[in-house]
């Protein structure tokens, strides 16, 4: 990654994230560096999310880094760190060399269950459609509301069978907020699938609960 920085004469050096749950991976390696501009690189969020939004599989320049702090105690932080950055960037140098292998664990903080810390993802996706709005990106912003707006069903249903204190106060945000996401995204780029979820929800929780319930059986 140094040398894609200093040689490419980019702010951001990237290299491909080959994830395996074993000892054992397939992969295949290419030589060769792609330019990507700061609008692609946006873009290639809807298609390379894996590795465009990691942190770890990237070198910055030292300016980007130098007034940035990680949010604290949180998980899900490459979403606010490495989108800011893209809007900050003319262009990025990425590498699908094989150099960097990311084991995934069942027990890690982001795959051992649903707990409070999951719903650091919400914050996220939030975080991540604000820039969007900001920066006028709406093709991408209305991949990630559909997105949000799944993840608020989805995890307001995983609340309601947890333990988890104040779940009710968060099911009651996520509706409240899935309210206003979906006032704000032109009715035809929502998925027809969530649409009609998405009314139910709204309408009454338990029956959205029991419709979950019997759609599954």
């Amino acid at each position: 990654m140094v040398e894609i920085v200093k040689n490419y004469d980019v702010e951001i050096g990237m290299i491909k994230l080959f994830e395996t749950t074993t000892e054992n991976i397939k992969y295949e390696s290419k030589d060769g560096v792609k330019i990507v501009s700061s609008y692609d690189c946006i873009t290639n969020l809807l298609t390379d999310l894996n590795n465009y939004v990691q942190v770890c599989n990237k070198l910055y320049k030292k300016e980007l880094l130098e007034k940035l702090k990680f949010p604290a105690g949180i998980i899900y932080e490459d979403f606010y760190i490495v989108v800011d950055r893209y809007c900050q960037i003319e262009q990025l140098g990425y590498s699908e060399k094989a150099c960097m292998f990311y084991r995934i664990r069942n027990l890690s903080t982001t795959h051992s269950g649903f707990s409070a810390k999951s719903l650091h993802y919400i914050d996220a996706l939030e975080h991540v459609i604000g820039k969007l709005f900001e920066i006028s990106r709406k093709d991408v912003l209305f991949y990630f509301a559909n997105k949000l707006l799944n993840s608020y069903m989805e995890y307001s249903l995983k609340l309601s069978n947890s333990d988890i204190t104040d779940k009710d106060y968060y099911i009651n945000k996520y509706r409240i907020n899935s309210k206003k996401l979906f006032k704000s995204i032109p009715f035809y780029k929502w998925k027809l699938h969530l649409i009609k979820r998405f009314l139910i929800f709204i309408f009454s929780f338990k029956l959205y609960k029991f419709y979950i319930k019997f759609k599954g059986k």
